[in-house]
């Protein structure tokens, strides 16, 4: 038997007048054609619409909702507001230049690139443990293409914080031997 609404959560059964109004009423061929023919054209749509979106081309992770559209307009005025992308570019040629002229790496370091805070430095060779060595100078420090230290803080950090970090860098690097063994 049926069971609705208060009832079921009751677990009583309906009264007579309710179940003559909740009988299923018999259907029409009519209206059986209609719901099949519903079910073609849909499964039609699905096929046509999963045969277009192929992978590359649908989709994105963050894109264009209303909160996220939202959340970035304030990120983006807040950079504007802070000027956070001059200061970034200020303290990206600074840390440049001290990379390029600290002694105690010249010999190890081919090359400093990047722009803003996000800075590449090449070495002159393949470092081994470089990350695990970073980490127990309390930097993380990412290494990409075999030798090249990736630098990439947050946009807001702080001029202190940047030159603390860059202090742990150097002697990361300073401690590095060319030919250590894996």
């Amino acid at each position: 038997m049926l069971v609705k609404g208060k009832q079921a959560r009751e677990n009583r059964p309906l009264e007579p007048a309710q179940r003559q109004r909740t009988r299923a009423r018999e259907t029409r061929p009519e209206e059986t054609a209609i719901v099949f023919l519903y079910f073609i054209v849909v499964g039609l749509i699905v096929g046509i619409i999963a045969r277009l979106l192929v992978p590359g081309t649908h989709g994105s992770t963050l894109g264009a909702n209303p909160i996220c559209m939202a959340v970035a307009r304030t990120v983006f005025d807040v950079i504007d507001r802070d000027k956070l992308l001059e200061r970034a570019a200020q303290l990206g040629e600074r840390a440049m230049a001290r990379l390029r002229k600290e002694p105690r790496i010249a010999e190890k370091v081919a090359d400093v690139r990047g722009r803003g805070l996000m800075l590449g430095i090449e070495l002159k060779f393949e470092p081994q443990k470089l990350v695990e060595k970073g980490l127990a100078k309390g930097v993380l420090i990412n290494l990409t293409a075999k030798k090249v230290i990736r630098l990439a803080p947050p946009i807001n950090i702080t001029a202190e914080l940047w030159e603390q970090g860059l202090d742990r860098v150097i002697e990361t690097i300073a401690g590095l031997e060319q030919g250590e063994k894996k």
